[in-house]
């Protein structure tokens, strides 16, 4: 019953509670197959009620994936966000892999309509990338096309103007004239429609 497992939860301390999630998620680890990606959303859940920040870093990012892959974006989102909290105890993670899991963690929240957080979590992908990886127009894209979505068009042709100013700043020429045509085309798209 529900109810008698939840009170029963309740009443342990959270020293017992760490330690029982851990000693599950060591069962559950041992049990299945290495590496075993079905395992991971119950293997991320369990490391991070355990503390384990490490663990719950490496099998949150496979859930997430999971879920991205089945197109359960709310769901990815979260698990994606659960990465990203274990990060914060993880200092010697780069800072360019825990922008990458912000910039999914917006990926996720647009497609689920989700467009608030979807910014935030643009910004922070970017705040942490452009230190490490210099300009960052592919997410300039990003974060116009969810202005434009919500049909504001004058922001969105700023931030996609931002985009186009960043693009002039990558040292790569190919990579250069690729997001310059992508945000070109995402530019006139929505002076089309204005």
């Amino acid at each position: 019953q529900a109810v008698f497992r939840d009170a029963a939860y309740e009443g342990l301390s959270y020293r017992r509670r760490r330690e029982l999630h851990r000693r599950v998620a060591e069962v559950y680890e041992e049990r299945t197959a290495a590496g075993d990606p079905e395992a991971a959303e119950m293997l991320s859940l369990h490391w991070s009620r355990a503390g384990d920040h490490p663990r719950t870093w490496r099998y949150s990012l496979v859930a997430g994936e999971r879920a991205r892959a089945k197109y359960a974006n709310v769901e990815a989102a979260g698990l994606f966000r659960r990465a990203l909290e274990a990060a914060r105890r993880l200092p010697e993670l780069d800072a360019a892999d825990v922008a990458s899991v912000w910039e999914a963690v917006g990926d996720v929240s647009d497609l689920s309509g989700r467009y608030g957080e979807a910014v935030e979590a643009y910004r922070n992908a970017r705040r942490l990338a452009e230190p490490a990886l210099g300009p960052q127009p592919g997410l300039l894209l990003k974060e116009g096309g969810i202005r434009e979505k919500q049909a504001h068009y004058s922001e969105a042709l700023r931030w996609y103007t931002r985009g186009l100013a960043s693009a002039e700043a990558l040292a790569d020429a190919h990579e250069r004239r690729a997001h310059r045509t992508e945000l070109t085309l995402a530019y006139a798209g929505v002076r089309a429609r204005q």
